[in-house]
């Protein structure tokens, strides 16, 4: 008889040295800056070269001009559009156009943190909860906060660099109100703009973050056609785990805190802001402790606790409203069949039956 074999879960201390190995992996060199600055230089050289077509080598990029019906078949450019590599047909055209127009009219209000987990894909959000449970803040200019998380173990890469722009950032600190939690909160649920040097945001998501007009650094007008021809998803991994960070009591907290730096500067020039290698290094140990909580998930809104209960909260509120409205309205009619009889029975005017109409009830 064939043996049953169990899967024995990691233990605390197995999951806390995975974690520290993790961490040693992620930080073993201190060029944060510098590597990031690489990654946008090469990233640059990248899309510059694909916007060089040759006879030898022609043009693979699928352009705005493309769209509108400038496309030359002869270019036999392919999409997966329907699930399979194929060439490109009049009638994905049309489909492209209708996926960028209903994306915009999605885009339209600007993107929040928890939009961003809302509208992800559920293997983003999964590979975000198994995958990368670092991140950190390495630097910060003005509005922009820049964070640092680490790359997936099967990746070529150790790190990768998510920048968020926090929208209404300068309003806050310039307003007229204290900065307290409730404003950092604010901050941080409030409207982004972000960017990844993955290469799941460069050739899936850069492309709706420009169209979306929540993209930072470089724009991308290139119709991904191979990637994601659906238009599908928002956000990588990466991305994902910062939202779940940004929108942690921790990082409410640095949040507030930075913005009480800017509101007690305002008169001088705001500089550039980085931690040191030592205090990435730092932050991201303390997560060891608690990397492998419920809380570090990343969740959409439908999948938060307590969820559920406000929902039936809302239902009971509005059944509940609905049967004051029901019975107003039964009363009103008792009232007006009284009024009618009284009418017919020449115990009142029609003058005063006017008037007694026209009572609110």
């Amino acid at each position: 008889m064939a043996q049953i074999q169990s899967t024995r879960l990691p233990t605390l201390e197995e999951r806390r040295q995975a974690h520290m190995q993790l961490v040693r992996r992620m930080t073993q060199d201190n060029r944060h800056a510098s590597d990031r600055q690489n990654r946008i230089r090469q990233d640059k050289a990248r899309r510059d070269q694909a916007e060089q077509g040759t006879d030898t080598r022609p043009l693979t990029l699928l352009r705005p001009s493309d769209l509108s019906g400038e496309y030359d078949a002869s270019r036999m450019l392919q999409t997966t559009i329907g699930g399979i590599l194929r060439p490109i047909t009049s009638a994905d055209l049309v489909a492209f156009q209708k996926n960028i127009a209903t994306a915009e009219a999605r885009f339209a209000g600007g993107i929040t943190t928890q939009q961003v987990i809302d509208w992800s894909l559920a293997i983003d959000r999964q590979r975000a909860t198994s995958e990368i449970p670092l991140a950190a803040v390495y630097g910060r200019k003005g509005d922009t906060v820049r964070y640092v998380t680490n790359a997936s173990s099967g990746s070529k890469d150790v790190r990768h660099y998510v920048d968020i722009r926090f929208v209404g950032w300068e309003t806050a600190i310039t307003g007229s109100r204290k900065i307290g939690t409730g404003t950092a909160r604010a901050i941080a649920q409030g409207l982004i703009r972000f960017e990844c040097d993955c290469g799941r945001h460069t050739y899936w998501y850069r492309y709706l973050a420009t169209l979306g007009k929540y993209h930072l650094g470089r724009a991308e007008t290139a119709f991904p056609k191979i990637r994601n021809p659906n238009l599908s998803g928002i956000a990588c991994k990466h991305v994902l785990r910062v939202m779940q960070v940004i929108q942690s009591p921790a990082g409410v907290q640095y949040l507030k805190a930075q913005m009480d730096k800017d509101r007690a500067a305002l008169d001088t020039k705001q500089a550039s802001q980085r931690n040191t290698a030592a205090q990435v290094r730092n932050e991201l140990e303390n997560r060891a402790d608690t990397a492998h909580h419920q809380r570090q998930q990343v969740r959409t809104t439908t999948q938060r606790p307590g969820y559920q209960q406000q929902l039936q909260r809302q239902a009971r509120l509005q059944a509940e409203k609905l049967a004051k409205q029901e019975q107003a309205r039964a009363t009103h009619e008792q009232r007006l069949t009284r009024l009618r009889a009284a009418l017919k029975a020449g115990l009142i005017t029609q003058e005063d039956y006017d008037v007694f109409v026209r009572q609110k009830p």
